[in-house]
C-alpha cells in the first residue's frame, strides 16, 4: 500500500483455485493467479476502494462462467 495522504494505491495478489460441476457430471478444475490493482480513498467510515483493476498472470477469466 501506498499512501499520498488520503488516496491510496494497493495490490493484492491473489491465486484461486476453483472447482464446478458441468451438466455431465464431470468435475471441473480451474486455476487462475493474477493482482488487484486499488485506488483507495479514506471516508469518515474508513478507508474504501475507488477503483479496481484486475491483471491475469495465468487463466483464463472466462472460464471462470463456464464452471458456474
Amino acid at each position: 500500500m501506498t499512501l499520498t495522504g488520503d488516496p491510496a494505491r494497493a495490490r493484492t495478489d491473489f491465486f484461486a483455485t476453483h472447482r464446478g460441476k458441468k451438466e455431465n457430471d464431470f468435475n471441473v478444475h480451474y486455476n487462475a493467479s493474477g493482482a488487484f490493482h486499488d485506488q483507495l480513498i479514506r471516508t469518515s467510515e474508513g478507508w474504501r476502494i475507488q477503483v479496481r483493476r484486475l491483471q491475469i498472470y495465468f487463466g483464463d477469466p472466462l472460464q471462470i462462467a463456464k464452471i458456474g
